[in-house]
């Protein structure tokens, strides 16, 4: 008996150690200017590889992207969602921490567990925004006339003037 609830809170423990050490890494890393050496790029042979986990990219990009961007978009009203100006925060946001998450777990960036959230935060909260595009009318026909006469008769002139210059130079 006591074995069975020793396990539960093992798990438990676990995933406690789990979310706290992600958590201190992902703000430590947060907290420093991320730019890219060109020393590490060029001794990146070194370093051993360690494959992407992606059940784990998937779950912490749940737990630390996705709940966090869907609290902040279920505040706004939904009018508010296709407003770039309001969402633009957001939605950073969102790609920092997936960008962040998966330079964690040591996975490229993008990678399919990226693209199927980004395809489900469009599909969930921007599919019923639409560009408001002007339809554009045809200039007048005088206008297209004259842009096309112009530049033809202008190409003889020119190549009359090109002929006339050689040959005085001989």
């Amino acid at each position: 008996m006591q074995e069975r609830l020793a396990l539960p809170l093992q798990t438990k423990m676990t995933k406690m150690l789990h979310l706290l050490l992600f958590s201190a890494v992902l703000w430590g890393w947060s907290t420093q200017t991320h730019v890219e050496e060109e020393e590490e790029f060029e001794y990146q042979e070194r370093y051993i590889r360690v494959p992407c986990n992606e059940n784990l990219m998937q779950e912490y990009s749940m737990m630390y992207c996705w709940e966090p961007f869907h609290m902040v978009m279920s505040e706004l009203k939904e009018e508010a969602w296709c407003d770039w100006n309001k969402i633009i925060g957001p939605y950073n946001d969102l790609s920092n921490c997936m960008e962040k998450v998966a330079d964690l777990l040591r996975c490229f960036f993008p990678n399919p567990t990226v693209q199927e959230l980004f395809v489900q935060v469009h599909a969930e909260y921007f599919g019923n925004c639409t560009a408001e595009e002007e339809d554009l009318m045809d200039p007048p026909q005088a206008v297209v006339i004259t842009l096309t006469v112009v530049p033809v008769c202008l190409i003889p002139f020119l190549v009359a003037l090109v002929v006339w210059k050689s040959n005085i130079q001989e």
